[in-house]
C-alpha cells in the first residue's frame, strides 16, 4: 500500500540516497515522489508510545543517522500541530500560529463563531497521559493544561464605530502556553514547528486558498469530521459517533450529509435501503431511524429554500478502508428535491431524501465512488 510503513521506508531511503543526506520536509515537497503528509498519518510515524504521528516521529524510529530528541512535551506539542495544521486548511489557524511562533502575543477578531472555534483548538486541554518508550527516560506526562494557548484575554470593542449592537463578533489576544514556550525556547523543537507551519502555508496556498462559492471548503477536497465541523464553526466539537450521518446544526443553519458508500451493511438483503447515486447531479440517502415528515430536518428541508439552510455533500468510499477512511470528498451544496415516507431495516419508519447536487460529480471521481 501506498502508505505502508515499507513503502514509506523505500521512498524516504531513496530520496536520502539522492540528495546525500538526511531529507526536511522542504526536501519531500522539491525532489520527494511522495508526499510527506504519508508520514503524518501513519501509525508507526511516532516517537512516543502514545505520541501523534509525525516525520520527527519516523526519524526517529528509522534512521539511526537522526540523534536529536525531543522531550515529551516538545514532541506532544509537534504531534499536536502536525495532526491539527499541517494539510493548511484554514488559514486564521496558521496565522495564529505563525503570530505565536514570531511574537508574545496575537490579537484576533473575527464572528464570535469562528472566534469561539479557533479558541477550542488552540486551547485543547492536553489531560492524557503519555506513556513513554525506551527512546526516552521512563515517565509519564499527565496534566490539564491547555497546549499551546493561555486562556484567551477578551478585548471590548463594542464601542468601536464598524460594531453595530447587534454584530456578533469576538475579539482576543492570544499568548502561548507554558508548553509552547518550552518549544520555542528550544531551537531544535521550535525549527520543526517552523518547517510544519511552512509546509502548511504551501498546502494551502496550492490546494485550499480557492473555496467553492461562499463555502470554508475546496470542492472535491478532503476532510475529516472534525475537520469540517470546525470549518462549519459549529459551536461543539460533535465526535462523529453523535452525528450519525447527517446533522442539522441550527445555530450555522447548516446541514452536512455523511455518506459511507461502500460499507458491509450499505445493503440490507430484501429491504430497499440504499443510499446512492442515481446519475452524478443526484443522490438519494436516508434518514435516521423513527424519522417522519414532521421531524426536524424534514421540516428543515420543506421550508428551503426561504429558510437559507446550506446542505453539504461529504462521501467516502469504504469506511473500512483504513488507509483513506478518515477523510471524505466534499461534492458540493445540494438542493432537497423530495422526501419521501420509507421503512427503514427491522421494520422502523424513516424517510428517504432525494437531492440535486449544485454541480454533477465529474466522470472520473463519480466512477472511483462507486464502482466497488
Amino acid at each position: 500500500k501506498w502508505n505502508s510503513v515499507q513503502m514509506l521506508r523505500q521512498h524516504y531511503l531513496e530520496l536520502k540516497h539522492k540528495l546525500g543526506r538526511i531529507p526536511t520536509i522542504e526536501d519531500f515537497q522539491r525532489w520527494g515522489a511522495m508526499d510527506i503528509a504519508n508520514y503524518f498519518s501513519h501509525k508507526n510515524s511516532y516517537a512516543l508510545a502514545k505520541g501523534a504521528p509525525s516525520y520527527y516521529g519516523f526519524l526517529v524510529r528509522y534512521e539511526p543517522e537522526y540523534s536529536l530528541r525531543l522531550s515529551i512535551i516538545e514532541e506532544t506539542v509537534l504531534g499536536y500541530v502536525t495532526q491539527k495544521f499541517a494539510r493548511g486548511k484554514r488559514l486564521e489557524e496558521l496565522q495564529i500560529l505563525e503570530h505565536l511562533l514570531t511574537k508574545d502575543s496575537c490579537t484576533i477578531e473575527g464572528p464570535r463563531l469562528l472566534v469561539e472555534n479557533l479558541i477550542r483548538l488552540f486551547t485543547n486541554n492536553f489531560n492524557t497521559t503519555v506513556n513513554v518508550d525506551k527512546t526516552f527516560a521512563l515517565g509519564t506526562l499527565a496534566t490539564t493544561e491547555t497546549l499551546l494557548l493561555e486562556a484567551p484575554e477578551e478585548i471590548d470593542i463594542t464601542s468601536h464605530s464598524y460594531i453595530r449592537p447587534d454584530d456578533e463578533r469576538l475579539c482576543c489576544r492570544f499568548r502561548p502556553s507554558t508548553y509552547l514556550q518550552e518549544v520555542l525556547n528550544n531551537p531544535v523543537a521550535k525549527t520543526w514547528v517552523e518547517d510544519m507551519l511552512r509546509y502548511a502555508k504551501t498546502q494551502y496556498a496550492s490546494k485550499y486558498a480557492q473555496l467553492y462559492k461562499d463555502s470554508p471548503f475546496v470542492l472535491y477536497g478532503k476532510y475529516t469530521y472534525e475537520e469540517i465541523v470546525a470549518l462549519l464553526q459549529w459551536k461543539v466539537n460533535i465526535p462523529s459517533l453523535n452525528i450519525g450521518g447527517y446533522k442539522l446544526d441550527k445555530a450555522s443553519n447548516t446541514m452536512p450529509i455523511f455518506i459511507n458508500y461502500h460499507t458491509s451493511e450499505h445493503y440490507q438483503p430484501n429491504i430497499k435501503y440504499e443510499h446512492g447515486f442515481t446519475d452524478p447531479s443526484h443522490f438519494i440517502c436516508y434518514s435516521k431511524p423513527k424519522r417522519t415528515l414532521e421531524s426536524p430536518e424534514c421540516v428543515a428541508m420543506q421550508e428551503y429554500p426561504q429558510n437559507g439552510l446550506r446542505f453539504y455533500l461529504f462521501i467516502r468510499k469504504n469506511k473500512e478502508d483504513t488507509q483513506t477512511a478518515k477523510e471524505f470528498y466534499f461534492l458540493g451544496y445540494m438542493e432537497p428535491a423530495d422526501l419521501t415516507p420509507a421503512t427503514l431495516p427491522n421494520d422502523q419508519p424513516g424517510v428517504a431524501m432525494a437531492f440535486t447536487l449544485a454541480q454533477p460529480v465529474p466522470k472520473e471521481l463519480y466512477n472511483y465512488l462507486t464502482i466497488v
